[in-house]
């Protein structure tokens, strides 16, 4: 049953989205992925260990402030209704 619920629900969002809605999705998905890879880089997980510290800290705040004003300025943007 729940199989049945999931493929429901996923079939009647999918029929329910326009492509204004598709592109606001990956917009939102790409930007989420941006604060993750900044969050990443300023671990030190995804950039070289022989990179400067500050240089590897600033570029990471750089892409997750990026990332976040993609998120927040597709999620609370005006919407045009006409």
């Amino acid at each position: 049953m729940p199989s049945f619920f999931i493929s429901w629900t996923f079939r009647s969002i999918i029929a329910t989205m326009n492509l204004a809605g598709t592109f606001k999705l990956i917009i939102l998905v790409t930007s989420a992925g941006a604060v993750v890879i900044g969050v990443l880089v300023m671990a030190g997980i995804l950039f070289p260990p022989n990179m400067p510290d500050q240089f590897r800290v600033i570029l990471g705040m750089v892409i997750v402030l990026y990332g976040g004003y993609r998120f927040a300025n597709t999620y609370f943007g005006k919407r045009n209704e006409s």
